[in-house]
This record gives C-alpha cells, sequence and structure tokens, in this order.
C-alpha cells in the first residue's frame, strides 16, 4: 500500500524542462497581463506603480516556488 503510493508520487512528480519553462513562461503572461489591466483600469483614480510592479512580481515568484516544490516532491518525501 505504502509502495503503492509513492510509486504513485514518484511518477507524477516528475516534471521536465519543458513543463517547467512552461509554467514559467505562463506566469509570466499572466502577470503581464494583470500589470497591464490594472495600469489601464486605475490610472485615474488609484494608481499605485510600485504596487502594479509587485502584482507581477508576486506572481512570477510563486510560480517558481511552485515549480521547485513539484519538481523535488520525492526528494521531500526522502525517497
Amino acid at each position: 500500500m505504502v509502495t503503492d503510493i509513492v510509486d504513485f508520487l514518484t511518477r507524477s512528480a516528475g516534471m521536465s524542462y519543458r513543463r517547467m519553462l512552461f509554467a514559467l513562461l505562463f506566469a509570466t503572461l499572466m502577470s503581464l497581463y494583470i500589470f497591464f489591466v490594472y495600469r489601464m483600469i486605475s490610472k485615474e483614480s488609484f494608481y499605485s506603480k510600485s504596487f502594479n510592479i509587485t502584482l507581477p512580481v508576486i506572481t512570477i515568484l510563486t510560480a517558481a516556488i511552485v515549480v521547485a516544490m513539484q519538481a523535488n516532491l520525492v526528494v521531500s518525501l526522502g525517497r
């Protein structure tokens, strides 16, 4: 039972470089979209440049952390 679970996690945890790059590229594109939408919508009333820069940075950092955790899931389980 335990070996079945570990085997399942081992198979699903492996991420190729292509999937990692795709995830980071997708996060970058989404963060740029958020950047421009926030800038266009809030430009007249309450725009904050530092907050607008923070939004994409947080998005990309979060995606990088999630990708790193998925790629090292087997290592974190101690196998």
